[in-house]
Protein backbone atom coordinates (compact mmCIF):
# COMPACT_ATOMS: atom_id res chain seq x y z
CA UNK A 1 0.00 0.00 0.00
CA UNK A 2 2.91 2.34 0.75
CA UNK A 3 4.24 1.88 -2.80
CA UNK A 4 0.81 2.62 -4.28
CA UNK A 5 0.49 5.85 -2.31
CA UNK A 6 4.03 6.85 -3.24
CA UNK A 7 3.14 6.46 -6.93
CA UNK A 8 -0.05 8.44 -6.36
CA UNK A 9 1.85 11.26 -4.63
CA UNK A 10 4.27 11.40 -7.56
CA UNK A 11 1.48 11.58 -10.16
CA UNK A 12 -0.31 14.31 -8.24
CA UNK A 13 2.90 16.29 -7.77
CA UNK A 14 3.89 16.11 -11.45
CA UNK A 15 0.51 16.99 -12.96
CA UNK A 16 1.01 20.37 -14.57
CA UNK A 17 -2.50 21.69 -15.20
CA UNK A 18 -3.84 22.48 -11.74
CA UNK A 19 -4.14 26.14 -12.74
CA UNK A 20 -6.63 25.22 -15.46
CA UNK A 21 -8.67 23.11 -13.03
CA UNK A 22 -8.74 25.94 -10.48
CA UNK A 23 -9.72 28.43 -13.18
CA UNK A 24 -12.56 26.20 -14.31
CA UNK A 25 -13.62 25.77 -10.69
CA UNK A 26 -13.76 29.54 -10.15
CA UNK A 27 -15.81 30.03 -13.33
CA UNK A 28 -18.38 27.31 -12.60
CA UNK A 29 -22.03 28.18 -13.20
CA UNK A 30 -25.10 26.19 -12.20
CA UNK A 31 -24.80 23.96 -15.27
CA UNK A 32 -21.19 23.02 -14.41
CA UNK A 33 -22.18 22.15 -10.84
CA UNK A 34 -25.05 19.96 -12.03
CA UNK A 35 -22.75 18.15 -14.49
CA UNK A 36 -20.09 17.57 -11.83
CA UNK A 37 -22.73 16.38 -9.38
CA UNK A 38 -23.90 13.81 -11.96
CA UNK A 39 -20.31 12.58 -12.43
CA UNK A 40 -20.04 11.94 -8.68
CA UNK A 41 -23.55 10.47 -8.60
CA UNK A 42 -22.52 7.88 -11.20
CA UNK A 43 -19.39 6.93 -9.21
CA UNK A 44 -21.15 4.65 -6.68
CA UNK A 45 -23.32 3.24 -9.49
CA UNK A 46 -20.18 2.39 -11.45
CA UNK A 47 -18.62 0.43 -8.60
CA UNK A 48 -21.92 -1.03 -7.42
CA UNK A 49 -22.28 -2.68 -10.84
CA UNK A 50 -18.72 -4.02 -10.54
CA UNK A 51 -19.48 -5.37 -7.06
CA UNK A 52 -22.63 -7.05 -8.36
CA UNK A 53 -20.60 -8.71 -11.12
CA UNK A 54 -18.18 -10.09 -8.55
CA UNK A 55 -21.03 -11.32 -6.37
CA UNK A 56 -22.64 -13.09 -9.34
CA UNK A 57 -19.39 -14.72 -10.48
CA UNK A 58 -18.57 -16.00 -6.98
CA UNK A 59 -22.10 -17.28 -6.30
CA UNK A 60 -21.25 -20.78 -7.59
CA UNK A 61 -18.65 -21.44 -4.88
CA UNK A 62 -19.13 -18.82 -2.13
CA UNK A 63 -22.11 -16.74 -1.07
CA UNK A 64 -21.15 -13.09 -0.67
CA UNK A 65 -23.28 -10.25 0.57
CA UNK A 66 -23.23 -7.13 -1.58
CA UNK A 67 -21.21 -5.38 1.12
CA UNK A 68 -18.58 -8.13 1.14
CA UNK A 69 -18.39 -8.04 -2.64
CA UNK A 70 -17.98 -4.25 -2.72
CA UNK A 71 -15.28 -4.44 -0.04
CA UNK A 72 -13.32 -6.98 -2.13
CA UNK A 73 -13.68 -4.94 -5.33
CA UNK A 74 -12.49 -1.71 -3.74
CA UNK A 75 -9.83 -3.40 -1.63
CA UNK A 76 -8.23 -4.94 -4.72
CA UNK A 77 -7.67 -1.53 -6.33
CA UNK A 78 -4.52 -0.90 -4.28
CA UNK A 79 -2.54 -3.87 -5.71
CA UNK A 80 -4.10 -3.12 -9.10
CA UNK A 81 -2.60 0.38 -8.97
CA UNK A 82 1.00 -0.88 -9.10
CA UNK A 83 0.65 -3.87 -11.44
CA UNK A 84 0.53 -4.02 -15.28
CA UNK A 85 -2.97 -3.61 -16.70
CA UNK A 86 -4.43 -3.88 -13.18
CA UNK A 87 -3.72 -7.62 -12.93
CA UNK A 88 -3.34 -7.07 -9.20
CA UNK A 89 -7.13 -7.26 -9.08
CA UNK A 90 -6.94 -10.91 -10.13
CA UNK A 91 -5.01 -11.85 -6.98
CA UNK A 92 -6.37 -9.03 -4.81
CA UNK A 93 -10.05 -9.88 -4.88
CA UNK A 94 -9.65 -13.57 -3.94
CA UNK A 95 -7.84 -12.51 -0.75
CA UNK A 96 -11.26 -11.49 0.59
CA UNK A 97 -12.65 -15.00 0.02
CA UNK A 98 -12.32 -18.08 2.21
CA UNK A 99 -8.86 -19.62 1.84
CA UNK A 100 -10.14 -22.76 0.12
CA UNK A 101 -11.99 -20.66 -2.49
CA UNK A 102 -9.16 -18.36 -3.50
CA UNK A 103 -8.05 -20.30 -6.57
CA UNK A 104 -11.64 -20.30 -7.80
CA UNK A 105 -11.62 -16.57 -7.05
CA UNK A 106 -8.59 -16.06 -9.30
CA UNK A 107 -10.45 -17.81 -12.12
CA UNK A 108 -13.58 -15.72 -11.41
CA UNK A 109 -11.51 -12.52 -11.53
CA UNK A 110 -10.12 -13.63 -14.89
CA UNK A 111 -13.64 -14.18 -16.21
CA UNK A 112 -14.64 -10.75 -14.90
CA UNK A 113 -11.73 -9.05 -16.66
CA UNK A 114 -12.51 -10.83 -19.91
CA UNK A 115 -16.16 -9.75 -19.74
CA UNK A 116 -15.25 -6.07 -19.27
CA UNK A 117 -12.66 -6.24 -22.07
CA UNK A 118 -15.21 -7.75 -24.45
CA UNK A 119 -17.64 -4.93 -23.65
CA UNK A 120 -15.00 -2.26 -24.33
CA UNK A 121 -13.54 -3.86 -27.46
CA UNK A 122 -16.96 -4.84 -28.82
CA UNK A 123 -18.14 -1.22 -28.61
CA UNK A 124 -14.78 0.29 -29.56
CA UNK A 125 -14.07 -1.57 -32.79
CA UNK A 126 -17.07 -0.15 -34.70
CA UNK A 127 -16.01 3.34 -33.59
CA UNK A 128 -12.81 2.96 -35.65
CA UNK A 129 -14.95 2.73 -38.79
CA UNK A 130 -17.09 5.73 -37.90
CA UNK A 131 -14.02 7.73 -36.90
CA UNK A 132 -12.60 7.22 -40.39
CA UNK A 133 -15.71 8.76 -41.94
CA UNK A 134 -16.24 11.40 -39.29
CA UNK A 135 -12.76 12.86 -39.11
CA UNK A 136 -10.57 11.73 -42.02
CA UNK A 137 -13.29 11.07 -44.61
CA UNK A 138 -11.24 8.14 -45.89
CA UNK A 139 -13.16 5.48 -47.72
CA UNK A 140 -13.34 2.17 -45.87
CA UNK A 141 -14.99 -0.95 -47.23
CA UNK A 142 -17.90 -1.37 -44.85
CA UNK A 143 -18.40 -5.08 -45.60
CA UNK A 144 -14.76 -5.90 -44.93
CA UNK A 145 -14.70 -3.87 -41.75
CA UNK A 146 -17.96 -5.42 -40.55
CA UNK A 147 -16.51 -8.90 -41.08
CA UNK A 148 -13.39 -7.95 -39.10
CA UNK A 149 -15.46 -6.51 -36.24
CA UNK A 150 -17.89 -9.41 -36.09
CA UNK A 151 -15.06 -11.94 -36.40
CA UNK A 152 -13.03 -10.31 -33.60
CA UNK A 153 -16.04 -9.96 -31.33
CA UNK A 154 -17.10 -13.55 -32.07
CA UNK A 155 -13.61 -14.84 -31.23
CA UNK A 156 -13.56 -12.94 -27.94
CA UNK A 157 -17.05 -14.18 -27.07
CA UNK A 158 -16.12 -17.78 -27.89
CA UNK A 159 -12.95 -17.56 -25.78
CA UNK A 160 -14.94 -16.12 -22.89
CA UNK A 161 -17.56 -18.87 -23.16
CA UNK A 162 -14.84 -21.53 -23.42
CA UNK A 163 -12.94 -20.48 -20.26
CA UNK A 164 -15.00 -22.63 -17.83
CA UNK A 165 -14.26 -25.65 -20.04
CA UNK A 166 -10.57 -24.74 -19.92
CA UNK A 167 -10.71 -24.67 -16.12
CA UNK A 168 -12.44 -28.07 -16.18
CA UNK A 169 -9.64 -29.46 -18.36
CA UNK A 170 -6.98 -27.98 -16.06
CA UNK A 171 -8.61 -29.47 -12.95
CA UNK A 172 -7.71 -32.99 -14.14
CA UNK A 173 -4.05 -32.22 -14.74
CA UNK A 174 -1.34 -33.26 -12.34
CA UNK A 175 -0.06 -29.71 -11.80
CA UNK A 176 -3.52 -28.59 -10.64
CA UNK A 177 -4.55 -31.50 -8.44
CA UNK A 178 -4.13 -29.35 -5.34
CA UNK A 179 -6.75 -26.93 -6.70
CA UNK A 180 -9.02 -29.53 -8.32
CA UNK A 181 -12.08 -28.67 -6.24
CA UNK A 182 -11.68 -24.92 -6.76
CA UNK A 183 -11.23 -25.26 -10.51
CA UNK A 184 -14.15 -27.68 -10.71
CA UNK A 185 -16.35 -25.14 -8.91
CA UNK A 186 -15.54 -22.35 -11.37
CA UNK A 187 -15.80 -24.80 -14.29
CA UNK A 188 -19.46 -25.26 -13.34
CA UNK A 189 -20.18 -21.57 -13.99
CA UNK A 190 -23.41 -21.49 -15.96
CA UNK A 191 -23.98 -19.73 -19.26
CA UNK A 192 -26.56 -17.59 -17.47
CA UNK A 193 -23.90 -16.40 -15.02
CA UNK A 194 -21.40 -15.74 -17.82
CA UNK A 195 -23.79 -13.67 -19.88
CA UNK A 196 -25.27 -11.89 -16.87
CA UNK A 197 -21.71 -10.79 -16.08
CA UNK A 198 -21.21 -9.67 -19.67
CA UNK A 199 -24.46 -7.69 -19.60
CA UNK A 200 -23.41 -5.99 -16.37
CA UNK A 201 -20.05 -5.19 -18.00
CA UNK A 202 -21.83 -3.45 -20.88
CA UNK A 203 -23.97 -1.52 -18.39
CA UNK A 204 -20.87 -0.42 -16.48
CA UNK A 205 -19.23 0.59 -19.76
CA UNK A 206 -22.20 2.86 -20.50
CA UNK A 207 -21.89 4.41 -17.03
CA UNK A 208 -18.21 5.36 -17.28
CA UNK A 209 -18.64 6.55 -20.87
CA UNK A 210 -21.41 8.84 -19.62
CA UNK A 211 -19.13 10.09 -16.86
CA UNK A 212 -16.45 11.01 -19.39
CA UNK A 213 -18.98 12.83 -21.58
CA UNK A 214 -20.18 14.81 -18.55
CA UNK A 215 -16.61 15.64 -17.57
CA UNK A 216 -15.95 17.01 -21.06
CA UNK A 217 -19.04 19.19 -20.70
CA UNK A 218 -17.78 20.38 -17.31
CA UNK A 219 -14.63 21.72 -18.99
CA UNK A 220 -16.61 23.39 -21.77
CA UNK A 221 -15.94 20.77 -24.46
CA UNK A 222 -19.22 20.11 -26.25
CA UNK A 223 -19.08 17.33 -28.85
CA UNK A 224 -22.28 16.43 -30.66
CA UNK A 225 -23.80 13.01 -29.97
CA UNK A 226 -22.07 11.23 -32.89
CA UNK A 227 -18.69 12.74 -32.04
CA UNK A 228 -19.11 11.83 -28.38
CA UNK A 229 -20.12 8.21 -28.99
CA UNK A 230 -17.37 7.66 -31.56
CA UNK A 231 -14.47 9.30 -29.74
CA UNK A 232 -15.31 8.08 -26.23
CA UNK A 233 -15.58 4.48 -27.48
CA UNK A 234 -12.30 4.92 -29.32
CA UNK A 235 -10.66 6.44 -26.24
CA UNK A 236 -11.55 3.52 -23.98
CA UNK A 237 -10.52 1.03 -26.67
CA UNK A 238 -7.04 2.58 -26.89
CA UNK A 239 -6.68 2.78 -23.10
CA UNK A 240 -7.70 -0.88 -22.71
CA UNK A 241 -5.35 -2.35 -25.32
CA UNK A 242 -2.34 -0.29 -24.23
CA UNK A 243 -0.06 -2.12 -21.75
CA UNK A 244 0.30 0.01 -18.62
CA UNK A 245 0.13 0.11 -14.86
CA UNK A 246 -2.65 2.04 -13.19
CA UNK A 247 -0.08 4.37 -11.65
CA UNK A 248 0.84 5.57 -15.15
CA UNK A 249 -2.74 5.61 -16.47
CA UNK A 250 -3.19 9.30 -15.80
CA UNK A 251 -0.55 10.17 -18.43
CA UNK A 252 -1.78 7.55 -20.89
CA UNK A 253 -5.40 8.58 -20.52
CA UNK A 254 -4.47 12.24 -20.87
CA UNK A 255 -2.52 11.53 -24.08
CA UNK A 256 -5.31 9.49 -25.63
CA UNK A 257 -7.89 12.07 -24.57
CA UNK A 258 -5.98 14.76 -26.46
CA UNK A 259 -5.63 12.49 -29.52
CA UNK A 260 -9.30 11.50 -29.60
CA UNK A 261 -11.08 14.64 -28.43
CA UNK A 262 -8.60 16.96 -30.11
CA UNK A 263 -10.34 16.07 -33.37
CA UNK A 264 -13.19 18.45 -32.48
CA UNK A 265 -11.59 20.76 -29.88
CA UNK A 266 -8.30 22.64 -29.79
CA UNK A 267 -8.53 23.20 -26.04
CA UNK A 268 -5.96 20.53 -25.16
CA UNK A 269 -5.47 21.77 -21.60
CA UNK A 270 -9.16 21.28 -20.77
CA UNK A 271 -9.13 17.89 -22.47
CA UNK A 272 -6.12 16.85 -20.38
CA UNK A 273 -7.81 18.10 -17.21
CA UNK A 274 -11.00 16.19 -18.01
CA UNK A 275 -9.10 12.93 -18.42
CA UNK A 276 -7.00 13.47 -15.29
CA UNK A 277 -9.88 14.55 -13.05
CA UNK A 278 -12.06 11.61 -14.10
CA UNK A 279 -9.16 9.25 -13.33
CA UNK A 280 -8.94 10.76 -9.85
CA UNK A 281 -12.69 10.44 -9.27
CA UNK A 282 -13.23 6.99 -10.78
CA UNK A 283 -10.11 5.18 -9.63
CA UNK A 284 -8.18 7.04 -6.95
CA UNK A 285 -11.15 7.92 -4.72
CA UNK A 286 -12.41 4.28 -4.69
CA UNK A 287 -8.84 3.03 -4.16
CA UNK A 288 -8.43 5.21 -1.07
CA UNK A 289 -11.82 4.10 0.26
CA UNK A 290 -10.89 0.47 -0.38
CA UNK A 291 -7.48 0.73 1.28
CA UNK A 292 -9.06 2.19 4.42
CA UNK A 293 -12.05 -0.17 4.44
CA UNK A 294 -10.02 -3.40 4.19
CA UNK A 295 -8.10 -2.40 7.30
Amino acid sequence: MVVAYAFLAYKLATFGNYDAICEQWRNCNWFNWVVLFLVFLLLPINWAIEAKKWQVLCSGFETLSFRQSLRAVLGALTPAFITPNRIGEIVGRPMFLKSNNRMAGVAAALLNGCAQTIAIVGCGLPSLFFAQHLFSHNEVNFSTYAIVCIGTFGLLLYTYSFLPSLFRWASDKKFALKYKQSLTNIALTSKKTLYSTLLLSVLRYIVFCTQLYLMLLFFGITPNVIQAITTISLYYLFVTITPSIAASEAGIRTSYAIICFGTFSTNTVSIACAGFLLWLINFIVPMIIGSVWKN
